[in-house]
């Protein structure tokens, strides 16, 4: 994986876990309700951007063994 495209993952994964970190859980039903939205919504984020990692480095993964076979790396 490029460096810079592992870095860009990386950021997308600490903005999401550090937006999960900084949510507070208040006292009223419909806010707790609202904060756990919110909560819900970060960690489907945080899926995706595991998820685009896993494809990310699977499509490294095959690049290398193309280059291998060819002799190129």
């Amino acid at each position: 994986m490029s460096d810079v495209t592992e870095v860009g993952l990386l950021r997308c994964l600490q903005g999401t876990f550090e937006a999960a970190c900084q949510g507070k859980l208040r006292t009223g039903n419909s806010e707790r309700r609202a904060q756990a939205s919110r909560t819900r919504q970060v960690f489907l984020e945080l899926a995706v951007c595991h998820q685009l990692v896993e494809a990310a480095r699977a499509n490294v993964e095959r690049i290398h063994a193309v280059e291998l076979a060819q002799g190129i790396g």
